[in-house]
């Protein structure tokens, strides 16, 4: 039997209130309908580009993926060692090793309101050689260093490269099995991407890690900007 290591956002009950009392009765399923986006996001031409983007059956090296399964984050081909950034305001649940993914992160974005429902969300950050710049319980600022990329797990390439994943689910329960959330779907990270302009979308970008602070979560769903340190 496996062992699955129950974690309760207990602050998302406590201090935000975010939780229903039905919650046990509204557990994440295919019955959340989350569209995809209309117009694809553009990267800035700074930024690294996506080698593997959300739901390509090609890898990161234009490889077909394993078990033919569509691709449930992006990639980014980015040397070992480059800075990663928290895509948004949240609060690290999780930072440990898993055996897919390697070192990972994960971080919690407080809710957002979808088709009368609310969402809680999440970021992922994958196959890290580095993961512990910050632990979980820690509040981070939207381009908060989080730690470094590397190419661990099983699930790697000859390329190193950052696996960026967006989760969402309806109870703010977190069970982290094998170093995944258990209880999340996983969607469209383009979704999340704050509008630069009023009549395009833009990934947002960063030119360096914002420096450290005190911060305090407050459990309000902000924009998400790109995950890595875009130069110039």
């Amino acid at each position: 039997m496996r062992q699955c290591q129950s974690i309760l956002i207990v602050f998302a009950i406590l201090a935000f209130g975010l939780v229903p009392t039905n919650a046990q009765d509204q557990r994440p399923g295919e019955d959340i309908e989350v569209p995809e986006p209309k117009d694809p996001p553009k990267v800035h031409p700074s930024c690294e580009k996506i080698a593997s983007d959300f739901g390509s059956m090609l890898g990161n090296e234009g490889q077909p993926r394993s078990l033919d399964v569509p691709h449930s984050g992006i990639d980014l081909n980015v040397p070992e060692g480059t800075p990663i950034l928290a895509a948004s305001h949240g609060r690290v649940v999780y930072a440990g090793n898993s055996p897919w993914g390697g070192k990972v992160i994960r971080i919690y974005h407080g809710t957002r309101d979808w088709q009368g429902r609310t969402l809680h969300l999440f970021s992922s950050y994958v196959h890290m050689i580095q993961n512990d710049v910050v632990k979980p319980g820690d509040d981070v600022r939207r381009g908060t260093l989080i730690g470094y990329s590397g190419n661990t797990g099983i699930a790697t390439t000859k390329t190193p490269h950052l696996h960026f994943a967006v989760q969402i689910n309806i109870d703010g329960v977190i069970e982290i099995e094998e170093g995944r959330i258990a209880t999340a779907k996983t969607v469209n990270p383009h979704l999340f991407w704050f509008r630069r302009k009023a009549d395009k979308q833009y990934i947002g970008f960063l030119t360096e890690p914002r420096e450290q602070r005190p911060y305090t979560f407050d459990g309000k769903f902000r924009n998400f900007t790109y995950p890595v340190t875009c130069p110039g």
